[in-house]
């Protein structure tokens, strides 16, 4: 974490909010079961097509095996037809549900925004800490505040822009540091964050 600057560390997290969905792990499929539905996966064919169809055959051959005298040749067949038209009405569903769940994913709202409030007071707590010292790296403030990554990277990234906190690569180290900004004092309009300067001004 220290050997990146703060807007890096960003971008690689994902958005507050933001499931990360775990698949669990199921046994491994046969290569050929593997690339048939990846094929149907990826092809034009309709879902509900498919789903229907499949099971028109299963029904089809079910129907036939009750309506007609048995014989080894007759039964291969139909319970062929049973057999195939599940796969399909399989696959079919299969992929409908993939599709549902990549269009419910495309329609979550966006990550709520951290409250200003939530953000001043985070701020107040880091400026409280770093006052007492030269200068810090994220895990020494992460450590130091118990704050989650992410908290302390919106904080830090809001501090920054706002002027408050300065980042600075230590080139002894190679870790980026956070300090206070020089040439201010504490409780001056700069050393402020953004927000607390709009109500000192309004």
């Amino acid at each position: 974490m220290a050997h990146l600057p703060v807007e890096e560390l960003r971008a690689q997290m994902r958005p507050a909010g933001a499931l990360q969905r775990i698949e669990p792990s199921l046994p491994a499929r046969t290569r050929g079961t593997g690339d048939l539905r990846s094929w149907v996966e990826k092809s034009s064919l309709p879902p509900g097509g498919l789903l229907v169809g499949g099971i028109g055959l299963g029904l089809v051959g079910l129907g036939l095996g009750l309506a007609l005298p048995l014989t080894l040749g007759t039964a291969t067949l139909f319970g062929g037809m049973v057999t195939f038209g599940g796969g399909v009405a399989f696959l079919g569903a299969s992929k409908r549900k993939s599709q549902l769940e990549a269009a419910r994913a495309q329609a979550l709202p966006p990550a709520p925004t951290v409250s200003p409030v939530v953000l001043a007071e985070r701020g107040r707590r880091v400026r409280g800490w770093l006052q007492e010292r030269r200068q810090a790296t994220f895990e020494e403030l992460a450590q130091a505040l118990r704050w989650t990554e992410s908290a302390l990277v919106e904080t830090l990234v809001h501090m920054k822009e706002a002027g408050v906190v300065e980042e600075d690569l230590d080139l002894d180290t190679g870790q980026w540091v956070y300090r206070m900004q020089s040439a201010t004092e504490t409780g001056t309009a700069a050393s402020l964050m953004l927000s607390e300067r709009d109500a000192r001004n309004g």
